[in-house]
């Protein structure tokens, strides 16, 4: 048994043991909740807390039965394990007026309810079991394969790494995946372009093209707002690096 130093020390019950604590006692400076505390004075905190929980077992502290947890953790194993495939049919059908989720059911027209609903439950399970067998077919195939092994070791490649890093420090070991400011979006880009509204930029254009400009454009005037240079709406392609 460790010290309470290095985190460990008695346990709950030997401090009970120690301290000569009758059943339902607290072990003093416990800081939960305890009912009525409060108002109870002229007793040690030991004898106190006893006598309340005989006053009010129901609402102290139960230790949960080991029996109850051991079927809760075989309940959740079962349900882990099942298979998501499976569907429960009912022994006899489905009965008019139910309201549960039936596949395909909506695509069902001009039968009786039995006979709709037993060709759904029947066709989703076929689909079910054909797309299971296909999942197993191809885990088969892939461990059909042999495993590839690396054609150089792990100190081959560190050695051409750091070759490159030592004769190359210039260079970007890897390249950046942030776009340029002035790279237009992709057609369907529902966000908001600069200067492609209130000029002239975006009309008779393609959408790359405008969205080329209102951005060269933005860009420009952000360069010559901190500089004081002229500029016209012409100047379109300037802040465009591609472009230059």
């Amino acid at each position: 048994m460790t010290t309470v130093e290095f985190g460990g020390g008695p346990s709950l019950k030997s401090r009970k043991q120690f301290a000569n604590l009758k059943e339902g006692s607290h072990v003093p400076k416990y800081t939960g909740h305890i009912h009525q505390i409060r108002f109870r004075q002229g007793l040690t905190y030991g004898e106190q807390t006893r006598r309340l929980f005989n006053e009010y077992p129901q609402l102290s502290r139960s230790v949960p039965d080991i029996s109850l947890r051991t079927e809760k953790r075989r309940l959740q194993e079962q349900k882990a394990n099942e298979d998501p495939y499976e569907t429960h049919e009912f022994p006899d059908g489905l009965l008019p007026g139910y309201t549960g989720y039936i596949p395909q059911r909506k695509f069902q027209h001009g039968d009786r309810y039995r006979v709709e609903t037993d060709e759904c439950v029947a066709n989703s399970k076929q689909d079910y079991g054909e797309g299971k067998q296909k999942i197993n077919n191809l885990q088969r195939t892939i461990a059909s394969y042999s495993k590839p092994s690396n054609l150089n070791s792990n100190r081959i490649v560190k050695h051409f790494l750091d070759y490159h890093r030592a004769y190359h420090p210039s260079e970007m070991s890897k390249m950046s995946d942030r776009r340029l400011f002035t790279e237009p979006p992709i057609p369907g880009y529902q966000g908001y372009i600069p200067r492609i509204r209130p000029t002239e930029l975006g009309l008779g254009t393609r959408y790359h093209e405008t969205t080329r400009k209102g951005l060269n454009r933005f860009a420009l005037e952000t360069e010559h707002s901190m500089t004081n240079w002229p500029i016209s709406l012409s100047d379109t392609n300037t802040a465009d690096p591609h472009r230059q």
